[in-house]
């Protein structure tokens, strides 16, 4: 799972360094688009799951139980947004 976040944390900067982001985004108005909008609310929310799991996953390292069940919840929501996020990003490639 830490090589997961790794990957999703490390992805922006490569396409940051790598890809005609602001032709795309600002010269031929891509920015105004709903996808992009929908891709980066995704992306955010994944980050913030991300968060929970980090923290949830401490908790259980420290042995508390308690948050097993919220644990898992965060888990399986957080393979769905990564879905979601992998799905919009695939709609925004550029052929």
């Amino acid at each position: 799972m830490i090589s997961v976040i790794l990957f999703d944390l490390g992805m922006p900067v490569y396409l940051y360094m790598y890809k005609d982001w602001y032709r795309r985004l600002i010269i031929e108005s891509e920015i105004t688009s709903l996808i992009v909008w929908m891709h980066l609310m995704m992306i955010v929310m994944m980050y913030a799951l991300y968060v929970m799991q980090v923290k949830t996953g401490l908790r259980l390292l420290r042995s508390d139980n308690g948050v097993r069940i919220d644990h898992g919840a965060q888990g399986r929501a957080t393979l769905l947004v990564r879905a979601f996020v992998i799905f919009t990003g695939a709609l925004l490639v550029e052929s």
